[in-house]
């Protein structure tokens, strides 16, 4: 059975499919690392590894175009179903002849981390789980080119098939955020969102569910080239009626045993869908965090403002083990395009509230943690570009549970009436993020003293 992996990998080699496709994957990924990482002077690949999605656009319909096509066009389908292997193993076999080839330039991409770390501090865990996510992410298209160029014996016309295919996957993401956040289209859309649990890979999370639904998608896809393939081969046959009822059976059941064990892994506990793997436990909440939503009596409702497909991946995957960690925490999304006044409830001024902010709430009180407030950043004043330097979801979304879940909270009391120079606006804001309270007390009119400012 091995023997046609082996010749299919070997054949890539004998044409210039097998080194153009190497040459030019490599070629690609050592320009955007030498411009986001060397340039930059940054330790982080995920920047890099994102972009490959562009280029599997061309070289994967370029690579397995010709894997069953070249073989009808030839007649040489013939023969390699007369040999003594089902059509399932040579569909997987031809397979992964091609996930050969694609490993290849995936493991030279492997030095990179290593040869960053030469000159900085590199998060290895960070960039090997988005250097697997690519390779998970290739086999899938791998897959998807593959069913292509099983419907059709023209090479070419295989090609644009794939590139179709691709091109829709890729897109799938940006029609989600032109569509309402409610609908049954979105929620297929996030069913069959390949490019989405592509990216989970690139947070610095192993991320159990995106690894579960790589391998059904690559299942699936190889499935359905089986299932085309045995069509075409018993067309002729006295019995294609019912066999063809059979085969549409098996699609119906792969199809719905495929979605059970996608949405049984999203049933599983946050803390088993997702490894924190990165170097500062960006994800992994600390104990303070911890004492305080596990003792929370009161329902705290946490509102995003954004559509949960084009929301922060980062602090949602924050928001998730708040959630996971108390069921008095909800968290819920809402598009401020379609409910333009819902955050006027909170706040009069909602100019400089931006999308990705978050509302906490508890009963009347309620506190906004704007979205610039999430991410650290400085800025380069030689190119004028800004560059994320630190991430502090937890900090802020904790201290706002802990203001509206309070009885009581501090109080800084200001004197007036006697021409008093007034507090900077850069302290009044410091101190309100730490959610005290600043009051002013005007003693030309009223000479109490509230009890809580006696010291």
């Amino acid at each position: 059975m091995r023997a046609i992996a082996k010749k299919d990998f070997q054949s890539n080699f004998h044409s210039v499919t097998g080194w153009l496709f190497i040459a030019v994957f490599w070629a690609f990924l050592s320009f955007f690392v030498s411009n986001y990482n060397f340039l930059s002077l940054s330790s982080d690949i995920t920047g890099t590894i994102s972009t490959v999605e562009i280029i599997f656009l061309i070289l994967m319909p370029i690579l397995c175009m010709r894997s069953f096509s070249e073989e009808q066009r030839q007649k040489t389908d013939q023969i390699l179903f007369t040999a003594p292997v089902s059509v399932g193993q040579v569909v997987f076999q031809k397979f992964l002849a091609l996930a050969e080839i694609y490993t290849i330039p995936t493991l030279m991409t492997c030095i990179y981390p290593l040869i960053l770390s030469a000159f900085g501090k590199v998060s290895f865990g960070s960039d090997y789980i988005a250097i697997l996510g690519m390779w998970l992410y290739g086999l899938a298209c791998i897959a998807i080119c593959v069913f292509a160029s099983s419907l059709t014996e023209n090479p070419i016309i295989a090609a644009v098939l794939s590139f179709l295919f691709l091109f829709v996957m890729y897109l799938i993401p940006t029609i989600q955020n032109m569509v309402s956040s409610k609908t049954v289209l979105t929620k297929f859309l996030t069913a069959i969102d390949v490019r989405g649990q592509f990216e989970n890979f690139l947070s610095g999370s192993l991320n159990i569910t995106a690894i579960i639904y790589m391998a059904t998608v690559i299942f699936l896809f190889l499935f359905l080239t089986t299932q085309i393939i045995q069509k075409r081969r018993y067309s002729i046959s006295k019995k294609t009626i019912s066999f063809g009822a059979y085969s549409s059976v098996m699609i119906v059941v792969v199809l719905a045993i495929t979605v059970i064990v996608n949405l049984a892994v999203t049933k599983l506990p946050d803390s088993m869908q997702n490894i924190d793997v990165t170097s500062s436990r960006l994800y992994s909440l600390t104990d303070d965090t911890k004492n305080l939503v596990s003792g929370l009596k009161d329902d705290v409702t946490i509102y995003v403002l954004d559509k949960e497909s084009a929301s922060d991946k980062t602090l949602n995957k924050t928001l998730k083990s708040y959630e996971a960690l108390s069921k008095h925490i909800k968290v819920s999304y809402v598009d401020p395009a379609e409910n333009p006044t819902f955050i006027q409830k909170y706040t009069d001024d909602s100019s400089n509230v931006y999308m990705n902010s978050l509302i906490v709430t508890c009963g009347d009180k309620s506190k906004i943690v704007n979205f610039s407030d999430v991410y650290e950043t400085s800025t380069d004043y030689t190119t004028y570009s800004q560059k994320t330097t630190g991430y502090d979801g937890e900090g802020q979304i904790t201290s706002a549970i802990d203001y509206v879940t309070s009885d009581s909270n501090p109080v800084i009391y200001t004197l007036t009436g006697h021409n008093e120079t007034a507090l900077s606006s850069t302290f009044t804001d410091a101190v309100g993020k730490m959610n005290i309270t600043v009051q002013d007390l005007d003693f030309m009119q009223n000479d109490s003293v509230p009890d809580d400012a006696q010291a």
